[in-house]
């Protein structure tokens, strides 16, 4: 008794109430687990592919600054640009010394063009005293007396040899690399190049490889003044980053050092660039959250326990779920193959007093099903019975009427003949040696016989018409299928007209029947079928035959008001051999 409430949960609810707790434990306890022994493998990993990654951001960065030394390289080994740089200009007309200028703009644009963000180049002309230069509105040639006073003007001029002046100034509010050289002309001619790109173009790559929406990319110079920031802390700056002590890097170190920012612990990337003697950090949180804990120990003891417990409550609860499947198996196994009876009633509102349940409703369902087709039987045995005495009488009807038309001849008595041989062809052709199917062909033979009777008794009066699509004439029908209803139309619809048609629709064969006689209400239709009307009984039997032979939704539909006439619709399968 005290386990009744138990064996009356669904077993789903069992499955929760005996090994969700357990599960859920041991959910807890895993992941917690798993979390402190992992997670030093997984920061070791994620270590390893923010190195690389860094790593990656780092070629990003120098693969776009020696794009701008290319550039650079270009400009000094210019031939075209020389010649024009080298053009002696004095005693030029403004228009000719203008188109010098155009020149050096127009290769100067060829160079940069390819860029999507153009770095901008200059070039600071120093003329002879005896040339005359118009710069108009030139960009790219300027007059060096501009920018006499700049340190790295100054400093290309002072060099002897040809060398790159690499820097990253501040311009235009904003960080630019600086690369100025000065070009080696004939005839004595300072030219000196300057190039300047954004830095925050210049990193547009490294932005792409490291996730700066997660953490925060910095570029710091060799003073360990800030260029770059770029994160989703926009404020942060190096007053908000304290190194733990002794774990700040050099300049030139790379690797992973832990530190704070504003009190929240986390970890530093770092990679030098030497090119430009920058240090590139990248900072992130840091997600050894289970790193120092010293009670792995406990956890372990928590799992074997939890694992122990687990196990025996998945062994009684096993037991408690399965006892009543095991009863319900024997039931079943035990039925009463004779009677289809389970002579075991198992009840309950769990699934199992459930499945009992629909299993006594299956077995009660296939008994009746039993009973049904015994019922079928037994009338298509009598169908099968009366159809063998109908075969009787018409053969003997054909031999007697064919004696009668002799008679007939004999005293000249030709249109009665005439009659009794169509009769007798009528039932000659009815009994098709026995056959319960015949072609649609020979179905319209007997027709024709039948017809040939009707025409002497209406004489001109009746009007038949047939559509017969030739597709259809080999097919096999029921016997004597049409013929009851061209008699229904003439002797009870009173029809003068007729007209009938057959077609194959998809795999349906449709034979339609049409007459103008007096036409049904719709009482009329549901009794003529039911057989209920004086005379239509062969509605029903044809209806009845149909159902039995080829079931479902093959069979007979009428259509019909009153004083507008009747249309017949025949249902059949497309049956070109023999069942």
């Amino acid at each position: 008794m005290k386990r009744n409430w138990i064996e009356n949960l669904k077993a789903k609810n069992k499955f929760l109430v005996f090994v969700g707790a357990t599960l859920l434990m041991v959910i807890v306890v895993l992941i917690t687990v798993s979390a402190y022994v992992y997670s030093s493998i997984l920061l070791k990993e994620t270590h390893k592919k923010t190195e690389q990654q860094m790593s990656y951001a780092v070629r990003n960065i120098d693969s776009d600054v020696r794009a701008l030394q290319k550039l650079m390289e270009s400009i000094y080994l210019g031939k075209p640009l020389h010649q024009y740089l080298e053009t002696d200009l004095s005693g030029m007309s403004y228009t000719e010394t203008n188109q010098v200028i155009t020149n050096i703009d127009k290769y100067v644009t060829s160079l940069v063009s390819p860029y999507q963000y153009r770095p901008e180049l200059t070039l600071y002309w120093t003329p002879s005293e005896n040339s005359r230069v118009y710069y108009g509105e030139s960009r790219t040639v300027q007059d060096s007396q501009t920018v006499l006073d700049e340190p790295w003007y100054q400093e290309a001029i002072a060099f002897n040899r040809h060398q790159m002046i690499w820097d990253c100034v501040w311009e235009d509010e904003q960080y630019r690399i600086s690369i100025v050289l000065k070009l080696g002309l004939k005839e004595e001619k300072e030219v000196v190049a300057r190039l300047t790109q954004s830095l925050s173009v210049v990193c547009d790559g490294a932005r792409s490889v490291l996730d700066v929406e997660r953490g925060q990319m910095m570029i710091l110079d060799a003073g360990g003044a800030m260029l770059y920031s770029a994160g989703p802390d926009k404020r942060l700056s190096l007053a908000d980053l304290q190194w733990t002590e002794g774990t700040k890097p050099e300049a030139d170190w790379a690797g992973v050092v832990a530190a704070k920012v504003r009190g929240e612990d986390k970890s530093v990337y770092c990679q030098p660039y030497d090119k430009m003697n920058w240090q590139i950090l990248y900072i992130v949180e840091n997600n050894s959250f289970l790193e120092n804990t010293p009670y792995l120990w406990l956890y372990m003891i928590l799992i074997l326990v939890t694992v122990a417990f687990s196990v025996a409550m998945l062994l009684f609860s096993s037991r408690v779920m399965t006892k009543r499947l095991v009863q319900l198996t024997k039931a079943v196994r035990q039925v009463d193959k004779d009677h289809l009876v389970l002579n075991t009633e198992i009840s309950g509102n769990d699934e199992v007093g459930v499945l009992s349940s629909f299993l006594q409703e299956t077995l009660e369902m296939v008994r009746q099903l039993i009973r049904d087709n015994q019922k079928i039987e037994k009338e298509r045995y009598a169908m099968e019975l009366q159809s063998l005495q109908e075969q009787i009488n018409p053969h003997f009807l054909y031999n007697a009427l064919s004696a009668i038309a002799a008679m007939a001849y004999d005293i000249e008595a030709y249109w009665i003949r005439d009659a009794l041989l169509n009769l007798a062809d009528f039932y000659r052709l009815s009994l098709s040696h026995g056959a319960d199917t015949i072609r649609l062909q020979d179905e319209l033979h007997i027709l024709d016989s039948y017809l040939a009777i009707c025409r002497l008794r209406f004489d001109s009066q009746l009007d038949i018409r047939m559509d017969i699509g030739p597709e259809t004439v080999e097919l096999y029908v029921p016997k004597l299928i049409i013929q009851p209803f061209i008699e229904n139309a003439v002797f009870h619809g009173n029809a003068g007209s007729i007209q009938m048609s057959a077609r194959c629709v998809e795999d349906h064969l449709l034979i339609m029947i049409q007459d103008d006689g007096t036409g049904m209400n719709e009482e009329q239709i549901r009794s003529a079928i039911a057989g209920n009307q004086d005379g239509k009984h062969a509605l029903q039997n044809i209806q009845r035959r149909l159902r039995l032979r080829y079931g479902e939704p093959y069979g007979l539909s009428i259509e019909s008001q009153p004083g507008q006439g009747t249309t017949v619709t025949l249902t059949l399968p497309c049956q070109r051999e023999l069942p």
